[in-house]
């Protein structure tokens, strides 16, 4: 079994387990929501159903794909391999020439608003939440030049490269700002 196989049969393995995960906290917020809209309409209460189950669905789904994909990178030789991880020579050139310092510096404290939102408690956790906050939202037009760069330089980089070694370099100035 070769390396995309092992990940391939192990990102199914994780998306049964997600599936089981969901329907268990389905079924506990149809039974909450069921006991705080007792009386109301029918149509209202499966309105309401409907937006958190989806919610949730769609938020753990994300998670998931942020999770797999970050493994997925580790492999790459990026960064010192000491705790906590950063960017090494080759990492601090993809992060320069892709032109992410330059996008960062324009939109640092809106990535610091975004980690916000995930309420990060330990270092580790502002890492995740940096990762977790880019890679969901590389459809932002403002990362459209990291796009080309990767496009351009396939045998060099992917984007969430990028985002995993920037993620290293917001948690630390995030974590100081936050003190």
């Amino acid at each position: 079994m070769d390396f995309v196989e092992f990940i391939v049969t192990l990102g199914s393995g994780i998306i049964i387990i997600l599936i089981g995960i969901v329907s268990y906290f389905v079924k506990k917020d149809f039974n909450r929501v069921g006991r705080e809209l007792e009386g109301k309409r029918s149509s209202e209460l499966c309105d309401v159903i409907h937006k958190t189950t989806n919610e949730r669905i769609i938020r753990k789904i994300n998670e998931l794909d942020v999770k797999i994909t970050k493994e997925f990178l580790t492999h790459l030789d990026l960064g010192l391999k000491k705790s906590p991880s950063q960017p090494n020579e080759a990492g601090r050139k993809i992060l320069k020439n892709s032109g992410w310092n330059k996008i960062y510096k324009n939109i640092r404290e809106e990535i610091f608003g975004w980690i916000d939102k995930e309420n990060p408690k330990t270092l580790y956790d502002a890492e995740k939440s940096a990762f977790y906050v880019l890679y969901n939202n590389k459809d932002d037009e403002r990362f459209n030049r990291l796009k080309e760069y990767v496009v351009n330089n396939p045998e060099e980089i992917e984007l969430g490269a990028i985002f995993l070694v920037a993620s290293w370099v917001i948690r630390d100035e995030y974590w100081e700002s936050r003190k």
